[in-house]
């Protein structure tokens, strides 16, 4: 037996990268997978892999900057598995530029997905879980959440919300029987990573090579993380495993240092 047979999991993002590693491995463990994304055919793609894999998923559109579309999520798992006991918030944008060359808009889209999609998910769901006695949420922040980083204070404000949000619900719900938790992945291997590398070389004026190994020198190992390397702490906080680990917020890193 998997280690979440029987679980209903919500996984944001879910089409690609962190989200879609997660989704597999949660699948893998037992747990029935409602992955959700904007790109719904890319999604559906992803769903129907880990059918044929002997898994069991959903593929659901959302937009969590919006709050029709995740009021809408909501009902669609209700009526098609029931009320989820997990739910893995993952969906985020990213985007490299100056502070005074970012606009405003930048930072409400940053903000309104990274940080209000993450409120706007508990909300939806964390209701339910504190009727059931019963629920894991774990949020996908980044080593963002708890430094300074060139180019993307937009980006790192929005993912220190998470971390505060994370630590404050983890209190406020102790009792509840429902966990919060985050994880905080240094650089990994995604598509959004490769667009951040592709937009770090513009701003610094360097060859796309060179914005790699400039990034690589803040990691001890030297080298990028894979998405799948997650997959053990993303199943471990999902589980009933932990059961007294809540408001915490755990970096994966490759050996940066953040506090």
């Amino acid at each position: 037996m998997g280690r979440l047979e029987n679980s209903i999991a919500v996984i944001t993002g879910a089409s690609s990268g962190i989200g879609e590693c997660v989704a597999r491995s949660f699948a893998e463990e037992g747990a029935t997978v409602i992955l959700c994304a904007r790109g719904i055919e890319k999604t559906r793609g992803v769903a129907d892999s880990i059918i044929e894999n002997g898994g069991k998923a959903l593929a659901i559109a959302c937009d969590v900057s919006s709050d029709q579309s995740v009021t809408s999520l909501k009902a669609q798992v209700s009526e098609m598995v029931g009320a989820p006991d997990i739910v893995v918030n993952n969906a985020g944008t990213y985007k490299i530029s100056r502070f005074l060359d970012t606009s405003i808009d930048t930072y409400k889209a940053a903000i309104d997905t990274n940080y209000l999609g993450v409120v706007r998910m508990i909300k939806a769901f964390l209701p339910g879980m504190i009727d059931a006695g019963y629920g894991k949420i774990v949020n996908i922040a980044s080593t963002a959440g708890k430094s300074g980083s060139m180019y993307q204070a937009h980006y790192n404000g929005s993912k220190h919300a998470v971390v505060g949000i994370t630590r404050s619900l983890g209190i406020e719900h102790a009792k509840t029987g429902v966990c919060i938790n985050a994880i905080c992945p240094g650089f990994v291997e995604t598509p959004m990573l490769d667009q951040g590398l592709e937009e770090f070389a513009d701003v610094a004026g360097l060859p796309r090579e060179d914005a790699r190994e400039t990034m690589l020198t803040r990691v001890p190992m030297g080298r990028f993380l894979e998405p799948d390397e997650l997959n053990p702490l993303a199943i471990y906080l999902a589980s009933k495993e932990c059961m007294s680990m809540t408001g915490q917020s755990m970096t994966i890193s490759g050996g940066m240092v953040v506090t």
